[in-house]
């Protein structure tokens, strides 16, 4: 069968149409192509905007916290997740730094929105005898200049201090400690004028040995806003066996309006004598003082409760019913303690009894009468330093102490952070060197549900601007009277 000269020039047409098909296919296939490649492109773009707005979070020891972001070039802040207490902690890197120390004092100043720290020692055992104020604000550190500062020394560490408050005006009671000026323990006073930035010696009115504390320190003291007294409890002197004598059990009240000193004996005294580095808490009429060391350097995780208006104290039972379910604290000393709520206090820090820094944080409900513990490894080991809280008790300040990790590169920092998962502390090789760091830690702390009545709610409302911000401390209080 032979083709004709028409059917193949129809077969001709009928390929090129199907090339012209194909090429037509091919360039709707190209650009189709195109415009997925632009899809793809746009979509990673965006994908690149969501991963930037996105905190890539980090898991340690159970503890979820986000990656840390500087909201500023001097602040590094890492959000915790899964904390009921703590939501946010930031380390600052201060300006015009004063020298590292431990054993200091630190308060904060409701009026200047500041942090006032007293003396302490470097690693050398030499006093600090200058006062210094951090401003919160201006994140930077001032000398004070005080005239009288050198004919009252005021070398002190191993002391205490408490913002009082006299005819309307914010100064700090200071008592006790090593007095490096005069080479010995000290039952001295003094009292600082943050106003005027001065201290005067405070003569007492009834000054003799039987109405008056022994030198000492490492004691613990508190301050009753309601009833304008100081509270000072333990410690110790030269001879540490003297923490058995009637002295040093004792619970020394001291009135600052009338500047005399009051003696309550108690029935009960701790069998191992009145412990030293351990941590007084005020709440509620009642004095909270746990843990600390005492004869034959045993360190202890007992709580003992001082009932300041039936004047009685007591050894918290920890096999009572009431703490099955708590956590009982490991034996510790020169740790630190905080009031972080009306229900609720902290403790940080402080030395096992292997003499190692440690970095939990146990948390004491009041009216529950149990403790929680907080595992965030942010926070360092640390004894010997201090912690504050601010105006309104959402935000608490750790201050100088001495840890077991090493401030590598930049001074000005108080921790070196390691972007690691198992560690993010940059540890010392070979043996501890304990390094005593000044600088700033802020803890932010979960917004507490009011656990207050209407009532209490309606007085509060009507309180000055100054009790408002210590507004439990007038609700949460009674008038008590030693006959001082």
């Amino acid at each position: 069968m032979s083709i004709n000269e028409n059917e193949i020039k129809d077969i001709y047409k009928i390929e090129e149409g199907i090339k012209e098909k194909e090429k037509k296919v091919k360039e709707e296939c190209e650009e189709d192509k195109k415009k997925i490649m632009e899809i793809k492109e746009k979509k990673k773009e965006e994908s690149k905007e969501e991963d930037k707005k996105k905190v890539k979070q980090i898991d340690i020891q159970n503890y979820l916290y986000d990656e840390p972001f500087y909201s500023d070039d001097v602040r590094k802040t890492y959000k915790i997740n899964n904390s009921p207490i703590i939501s946010e902690i930031s380390i600052l890197k201060t300006k015009n730094n004063p020298p590292n120390r431990c054993y200091l004092t630190a308060e904060y100043s409701f009026k200047n929105k500041s942090i006032i720290c007293i003396g302490g020692s470097d690693d050398y055992c030499n006093q600090y005898n200058k006062i210094t104020e951090y401003n919160i604000e201006k994140n930077i550190w001032e000398f004070w200049k005080c005239e009288n500062q050198t004919e009252m020394g005021l070398e002190l560490s191993g002391h205490t201090s408490n913002l009082v408050k006299i005819d309307d005006e914010e100064k700090i009671f200071i008592f006790g400690g090593y007095d490096n000026w005069k080479n010995e323990f000290t039952a001295q006073s003094y009292l600082i004028d943050i106003k005027m930035k001065n201290f005067e010696k405070i003569n007492y009115n009834n000054y003799s040995l039987n109405e008056f504390p022994l030198p000492r320190t490492y004691h613990t003291s508190n301050y009753d806003y309601n009833n304008n007294y100081i509270y000072i409890y333990g410690g110790t002197d030269m001879n540490i066996n003297n923490c058995k004598e009637d002295n040093f059990q004792a619970l020394w009240v001291f009135h600052l309006g009338k500047k005399v000193w009051k003696k309550i004996d108690f029935e009960y005294k701790p069998q191992d004598g009145a412990p030293r580095g351990h941590s007084s808490i005020l709440l509620k009429n009642k004095l909270y003082i746990f843990g600390g060391v005492t004869l034959f350097k045993k360190y202890q995780n007992y709580m003992f409760i001082i009932d300041l208006i039936n004047i009685k104290m007591e050894k918290v039972d920890y096999n009572d019913n009431k703490f099955i379910k708590s956590i009982i604290p490991q034996p510790m000393a020169f740790h630190n303690a905080v009031i972080i709520d009306e229900n609720k206090f902290l403790i940080h820090g402080g030395l096992d009894k292997n003499y190692n820094p440690i970095n939990s944080i146990y948390i004491y409900y009041v009216d529950e009468m149990k403790f929680d513990k907080i595992n965030i490894p942010l926070i360092p080991n640390l004894f010997g330093h201090k912690i504050v809280s601010n105006d309104d008790q959402s935000r608490l300040y750790i201050i100088g102490g001495m840890n077991t990790f090493k401030n590598v590169g930049d001074e000005n920092l108080i921790y070196k952070i390691e972007e690691d998962k198992d560690s993010i502390f940059n540890k010392n090789e070979g043996n501890v060197e304990y390094f005593p760091m000044v600088n700033i830690l802020e803890i932010k702390l979960n917004k507490r549900e009011e656990n207050i009545e209407s009532s209490v709610k309606k007085e509060i409302k009507e309180e000055t601007k100054l009790n408002k911000k210590r507004k439990w401390k007038k609700l949460f209080y009674s008038n008590i009277n030693y006959n001082c």
